[in-house]
């Protein structure tokens, strides 16, 4: 019976550890299925991530591709700006010399109409028609007595025009090689470089002057020279210049505004009032004067209170400035009380740069 027994206990307990084998069994089935879906869904969703990032690798290198366009197309852009840019500085800066050769040639040909070229020929045909009594005409007849002393007023008269014509051809010569000078400066833009050479500072403000001479008659403003004595200084002779010739010319524009006035230019040479290694030049006018909102804006590109001004003139004279290792600046007390333009630049002495 005790037999019996135990092998009965026996066979119930390989039962229950076989249910229980049988119950880890399905849940390890279980937990393989529930592997095997999670499995499937990673790779689903692994497939559509790959399918989002070709697609977005074809988008960045569609937008790199643009982007080079873009790239191209704004160097090409700037290129043409800065061609445009530099066109309209060398038109501004030849523009304001083609009006001094205007004057000078408008003076030759009023020059030459006057000068009675005609009159020595009828001279030379009344002498033609008394060749054979000429003594006789020139000391008897009352025409032929008045011809000697004609002759010599006729010939002041003309040494005086032919001079002034020669004074007029010599500054289209300078005005000419200025332009040639402007031109060939602009030419040299990817690489500005300064054309080093002995100046007298006055001299080059008398030349720029000269320029602006014929509008100064033609308005009747009064040039006040105050030069104090410099050295020769090494400097760049037509960036001086040109940037003389335009504060100049601004100046007579902004007096011309301001009419029934006595108006005055005013032009100062000296040492800087902190180093006698630098020299100032000032330009002051008594015209309209600038309004305090302007000066942050005077001397950049396009900006201008001119009428049918191109804001090129004080940018262009900044620049030049700046590559003389200069200053240009500007100084007013307000609206209709004048401005004044200073131009600082170093004084090199000529042995010293030698």
């Amino acid at each position: 019976m005790r037999a019996s027994a135990c092998a009965g206990s026996g066979i119930i307990d390989d039962v229950t550890q076989l249910e229980e084998a049988n119950v880890a069994l399905s849940g390890a089935v279980e937990e393989l299925e529930r592997s095997h879906s999670q499995i499937v869904a990673q790779n689903s969703e692994l497939d559509r991530t790959n399918q989002s990032l070709v697609v977005e690798i074809d988008e960045r290198k569609k937008a790199e591709s643009e982007r080079e366009v873009l790239n191209r197309r704004l160097q090409e852009a700037s290129r043409r700006i800065g061609m445009a840019e530099v066109a309209a500085s060398v038109l501004h800066n030849v523009g304001n010399v083609l009006n001094s050769v205007n004057v000078s040639v408008g003076l030759i040909q009023k020059t030459l109409e006057r000068t009675p070229v005609g009159k020595l020929g009828r001279i030379g045909q009344m002498f033609q028609d008394h060749m054979n009594d000429l003594s006789i005409y020139l000391t008897h007849d009352e025409k032929g007595k008045q011809i000697p002393s004609y002759v010599v007023k006729l010939a002041d008269q003309m040494n005086t025009n032919f001079t002034g014509i020669n004074k007029e051809l010599d500054s289209l010569e300078s005005n000419i090689d200025h332009v040639r000078r402007i031109i060939t400066a602009q030419q040299g833009l990817a690489k500005p470089q300064v054309l080093l050479e002995p100046i007298q500072l006055a001299d080059v403000i008398e030349q720029a002057l000269a320029i602006n001479r014929g509008i100064l008659e033609q308005t009747g403003i009064a040039v006040v020279r105050e030069y104090a004595e410099l050295p020769a200084t090494m400097c760049d002779r037509h960036q001086v210049l040109q940037i003389m010739v335009n504060l100049i010319n601004n100046a007579i524009y902004f007096m011309k505004v301001v009419p029934d006035r006595s108006h005055r230019l005013t032009i100062t040479i000296g040492y800087h009032a902190e180093s006698r290694q630098r020299a100032r030049i000032q330009v002051r006018d008594t015209g309209c004067g600038i309004n305090p909102d302007h000066f942050k804006r005077l001397f950049t590109q396009g900006f201008t209170t001119r009428e049918g001004g191109h804001g090129l003139g004080l940018h262009s004279s900044f620049l030049a400035a700046k590559l003389l290792e200069g200053t240009l600046s500007a100084a007013s007390n307000g609206e209709g009380k004048g401005a004044a333009f200073i131009l600082d630049v170093p004084l090199v002495q000529v042995a010293q740069a030698a």
